[in-house]
């Protein structure tokens, strides 16, 4: 053995299964820090639960692992006498290295990432970047480096690690005295090589009916816990290519009896139009949790909105997704997101629609989407445009590059000044969108605001504060506009941000946002009922009394009816109704009595099993899944589109 190597082998299996495992060790210690940096957002119930996440650890290890060291596989399967030599070697430590570095950057970038999200990446993470890049996702990128500088520096320590112990994993020559394997002993073994590769892919024996899905980190921990349980190698790897996948379901025999039980289908009931303008405000991040208004006596960033909340039409506010790219097609078109990729850039995104825009373009609206952000951003703008919207308004027509905020966009404050200097030139009836930024990482604010607003524990409360203000501004001169008194606006927010309470950190909080009506003149109201993105445009629709019917996967929030919230956290669905919040990965439900635990932490499925309620909500959930897959799949979203006759 040479001088210097710590481990030298003339086997070629030795070889091999020296670096598969020095792969799988770096893996699974990074799956050790995401676990420990984000173990607040987790709730592990018992020494049972750690147990087998540790196992389901392994088992997902080894899958990402086999699925990245594939190549090194394959090159040293071959029965060639040239793997001893060097050139070989150094062609090997390559096809090592590159995918053993990507593997553990992925899953290093996830750490910080996941906490915005709440859920592993999977294949859809490169067209999302990919539609931004030329959107500000270069600068945003870049600003993501320099934020987490040191979970880059713990990952070139791992690369470190790998190169040095990968200099030290020799093949040497066969011994003298022993023969050189044959050629065919050498073909056998690389066939078998390869064969605990693609098991080891599989997650299993290749025999076996399916192979290893994110979904099936469920029988290793609750829901709630399966990001501890996947790596996100595997995620990208396993969902890369299906993003756009979206199975036709039978969970009843035809989409009418499905139907039945749950309708997208809302009629008109209106007789009288109401003239009124519509200017719809979407903050970014802002979760309930930051309202002092709503959120249950914690500490508020947001003095505006909670001296506003005193003259609104209150809601128990539910996004139906964690990213700003899927918000507006549930609030626009109310259609969630209740598949991998986000609907807008998804090979549905060009299914025939009937949008809120559309519809009040009809009775005589001008439209019109402001967004402070790069042109491109996430494509609102094409998504603006496609869904009848008649003017958009970011960086780019805005023109001032002194507001700039140096990464994401134009600063709050100016951006909706500006906003409310456009809508005093649209026609009335009017429909605006103003969707806002400042209050995304970075969260940087304009200098001479600095120290101004509260701080918290997290990054985003100061900004959350300088949102608010401008806000604040953006009311104060819409207020002396002519056309405010005749204005409703709707207030709510993209989705949640990083949480701290308890109760935004369970799965029963983590989607919580404002969803407010504010009419000047208008009484103020509280209501319990639930009212999440995808109630927004038949609520609308009953608000302004208008006739039109449309499709949309919620409930007008003026009609009687009981309300709820559908959600897609990854690799499950997760309903909130009549006080249960039930998950199904579409095999399996998990049942969580929202009254006597709050935080969704013991699951009674097995004590509901003939629970009239439960058995309702498990119905509804599946009806709703199935019109929500096969409506998508034979582009029936539309309440003029035919019916589906066939038996599924």
């Amino acid at each position: 053995m040479k001088r210097g190597y710590i481990i030298g082998t003339h086997r070629i299996t030795l070889y091999v299964l020296y670096h598969f495992l020095l792969a799988l060790v770096l893996l699974l210690a990074t799956q050790a820090i995401f676990a420990i940096v984000n173990h607040g957002l987790f709730d592990v119930a018992s020494a049972r639960e750690i147990g087998t996440i540790l196992m389901g650890n392994l088992h997902y290890g080894i899958s990402g692992t086999c699925m990245f060291l594939a190549p090194f596989v394959i090159l040293y399967s071959l029965p060639l006498r040239a793997r001893w030599r060097r050139g070989y070697t150094i062609a090997g430590r390559w096809l090592f290295g590159i995918p053993t570095g990507v593997m553990l950057a992925v899953n290093m970038i996830d750490v910080p990432y996941y906490q915005w999200t709440l859920r592993r990446m999977a294949g859809d993470i490169f067209g999302y970047v990919g539609a931004n890049f030329d959107g500000g996702m270069g600068d945003l990128l870049g600003e993501f480096v320099t934020g987490f500088w040191y979970y880059f520096l713990i990952y070139f320590a791992f690369i470190f690690i790998m190169v040095w112990t990968l200099r030290r994993i020799a093949l040497t020559p066969v011994p003298d005295g022993r023969r050189q394997p044959s050629t065919w002993l050498s073909a056998l073994t690389g066939v078998l090589m390869l064969a605990l590769t693609l098991t080891g892919i599989r997650g299993g024996w290749i025999v076996q009916h399916k192979p290893l899905a994110p979904i099936d980190a469920c029988r290793y921990a609750r829901s709630s816990n399966t990001a501890l349980v996947v790596n996100t190698p595997f995620s990208i790897v396993r969902t890369l290519g299906n993003t756009t996948a979206v199975k036709r379901l039978n969970y009843f025999d035809t989409d009418e009896e499905a139907e039945q039980i749950f309708s997208p289908i809302h009629s008109g009931q209106g007789d009288t139009p109401r003239q009124l303008n519509v200017v719809l405000v979407i903050l970014e991040s802002f979760s309930e949790e930051y309202i002092g208004a709503i959120n249950g006596g914690l500490v508020s960033y947001t003095p505006f909105l909670d001296s506003l909340a005193q003259y609104c039409q209150i809601y128990q506010g539910r996004a139906n997704g964690k990213r700003s790219i899927e918000s507006l097609p549930a609030l626009m078109l109310g259609i969630p997101s209740l598949m991998d990729e986000p609907y807008i850039t998804s090979s549905f995104s060009l299914n025939k629609t009937q949008s809120l825009p559309g519809i009040l373009k009809r009775h005589g609206y001008e439209s019109a989407f402001f967004h402070g952000a790069y042109n491109g951003s996430m494509n609102f703008d094409g998504f603006a445009k496609m869904i009848g919207i008649d003017h958009y308004y970011g960086m780019t027509e805005y023109g001032d590059p002194k507001d700039f905020d140096g990464t994401w966009g134009i600063f709050d404050e100016p951006f909706l000044q500006y906003s409310v200097r456009k809508m005093g030139e649209m026609r009335e009836p009017f429909f605006a969108t103003i969707y806002t930024i400042s209050s995304h990482h970075p969260y940087t604010i304009p200098p001479p605001y600095k120290g101004r607003f509260r701080k918290g524990p997290q990054p985003i409360q100061e900004p959350v504060g300088y949102s608010d203000y401008a806000v604040q501004k953006f009311f104060e001169a819409a207020s002396r506009m002519p056309w405010y008194q005749n204005t409703l606006f709707v207030i709510t927010a993209d989705h949640s941000a990083q949480p701290v309470d308890a109760r935004y950190k369970a799965p029963s909080g983590m989607y919580n946002v404002p969803m407010w009506l504010f009419h000047p003149g208008d009484d103020a109201t509280r209501s319990d009922q639930l009212f999440q993105h995808a109630d927004l445009l038949p609520t609308l629709l009953d608000y302004l009394q208008l006739s039109d019917s449309c499709c949309a996967f919620g409930r007008s929030a003026l009609r009687d009816g009981t309300s709820f919230h559908i959600a897609y956290p990854g690799d499950y669905y997760q309903l909130t109704r009549k006080g249960e919040l039930i998950t199904f990965n579409g095999t399996r439900f998990e049942v969580f009595d929202l009254e006597s635990d709050p935080l969704a932490q013991h699951d009674i499925a097995n004590q509901k099993e003939s629970d009239p309620v439960t058995t309702e909500n498990k119905q509804f959930l599946k009806a709703l899944v199935q019109q929500y897959n096969n409506r998508i799949i034979d582009n029936r979203l539309t309440p003029d589109a035919p019916q589906a006759s066939t038996a599924r």
